[in-house]
């Protein structure tokens, strides 16, 4: 009994904290995701939209059109991470904290996915390839009310190849979140 207060106090103290909430990226709104059945290179087609419409004469033959196929391949790559518990640790466990360890696997392949798919759209490679497009994609400067205003109509003007215009119908702004204070405004 002399060491009931000290044992009572130890078990009465012991808890994990709670975990970090994790920020996902809006990028799901404006991607989608794919799925292979294996680690091969799967391959994807995608038909262009027809031509148009031209004017036809009384009695005269409609003009043939065409339609093309473009084809891209996207490669599997696996990221993984092992992680080892010892069965001193699982006879231990008296919170309860091991069996949620599959959420918090489930939670780092969330943050993992985000911070991956995110960088796709933030890094050097990009800013460069959007810089070699010319004015309209390079970037307009600073986030203001009049720089988007200059994007949004570059992109509601943008035509296909063929001169066809290509019909925007959803934009989305992909900023960092250091600009989202501005983004909002």
């Amino acid at each position: 009994t002399a060491h009931f207060s000290y044992y009572f106090a130890a078990a009465l103290d012991r808890e994990f904290v709670k975990d970090y909430e994790s920020y996902q990226g809006s990028w799901r709104s404006y991607t989608y995701g794919d799925t292979a059945p294996d680690f091969r290179d799967i391959y994807r087609f995608r038909m262009d939209r027809y031509m148009g419409l031209h004017l036809r004469r009384e009695k005269a033959e409609s003009k043939a059109g065409h339609l093309d196929e473009n084809q891209f391949y996207l490669g599997v790559d696996e990221y993984a991470s092992q992680m080892d518990i010892s069965w001193q640790t699982l006879l231990n466990d008296d919170l309860g904290k091991i069996r949620q360890v599959p959420q918090q696997l489930a939670m780092a392949a969330a943050e993992f996915e985000d911070a991956f798919v995110s960088n796709l759209y933030d890094n050097a490679t990009t800013q460069a390839t959007l810089a070699g497009l010319g004015a309209p994609w390079a970037g307009t400067g600073r986030l203001t009310a009049a720089n988007l205003a200059i994007g949004v109509a570059s992109m509601m003007t943008r035509t296909t190849p063929e001169g066809r215009p290509m019909n925007i119908r959803r934009i989305f702004l992909v900023i960092p979140p250091l600009l989202k204070l501005q983004a909002d405004t």
